[in-house]
């Protein structure tokens, strides 16, 4: 069931589902901004014993856009309040593509909070900042190269995704007139270094997902994060971008393996 509830004027949709430690999911950019795209991973990482929450960040289906009425990461502390309003003490991350960034983040401010990180299919944090220097036809190139690089598809069917895919971009980019954009920016270059050019430093236990189809831009970054002291990196067979949606029985199974050997202690 759908719920919603407000951080102060910011709105925040979400699906809850399962009793036991918080895990919340983090979305993507792209396609995996729907939360149905993640239900079936919620229910089944949920039957494990978690309290999962899906959250829609602001700007993404029915949550509202952020306010950026000043220079704040706005879609980073939105997760922290978002936390703080359900009294969650700590809990785990899982981050997808864009939203992986968002975890490490978290994890980085406020290591006290996180009781472990998972990121799947996340791309280095310098490449994604390239693009923000570039402005917003940058991000769009991004996509399109990571897209375009596991499309191995019949012509008939990869001009139809394509087509599809691009659609969905442009009109996210131009309905939202740039305001989506700006948050972004906000939250990959604010305190970058400390987060992410000093992520060696980082202390808490993360694991790295990776589809065996995923496209190079994807793969470098799981190289970057492998930089971590406390990481662990798996290898999803068969599995592309979204594993979530490809193979979530096989996610969950890395991830409750995982917890088991490196984490059980702390969340028990």
């Amino acid at each position: 069931m759908q719920k919603e509830l407000f951080l102060g004027d910011q709105k925040i949709v979400y699906y809850e589902k399962g009793k036991g430690v918080p895990f919340l999911i983090l979305h993507g950019w792209g396609g995996s901004t729907s939360p149905v795209h993640n239900l079936k991973f919620q229910e089944i990482l949920a039957k494990k014993g978690f309290r999962v929450f899906v959250i829609s960040l602001p700007g993404f289906g029915d949550s509202s856009l952020p306010a950026l009425k000043s220079d704040k990461d706005e879609i980073t502390e939105s997760v922290v309040s978002f936390a703080d309003k359900l009294k969650l003490k700590r809990f785990f991350l899982y981050g997808h593509c864009f939203g992986g960034l968002i975890a490490i983040k978290i994890g980085r401010l406020h290591p006290q909070r996180v009781r472990g990180i998972v990121l799947c299919a996340v791309p280095s944090p310098f490449v994604v900042r390239a693009t923000t220097k570039i402005g917003r036809p940058g991000l769009i190139l991004y996509l399109l190269i990571a897209e375009l690089s596991q499309l191995f598809l019949p012509p008939v069917f990869f001009f139809r995704r394509l087509r599809r895919w691009l659609h969905r971009q442009f009109k996210f980019y131009w309905r939202k007139r740039g305001t989506m954009w700006r948050a972004w920016q906000r939250m990959i270059n604010k305190d970058f270094k400390e987060i992410f050019v000093d992520v060696e430093k980082m202390t808490l236990p993360v694991l790295i997902l990776l589809g065996t189809k995923e496209n190079p831009v994807i793969r470098n970054g799981a190289n970057f994060f492998r930089r971590i002291p406390h990481s662990v990196s798996k290898i999803i067979i068969g599995a592309n971008h979204s594993i979530q949606i490809d193979a979530p029985e096989k996610l969950v199974k890395e991830i409750t393996q995982w917890l088991d050997k490196r984490v059980k202690p702390d969340y028990t």
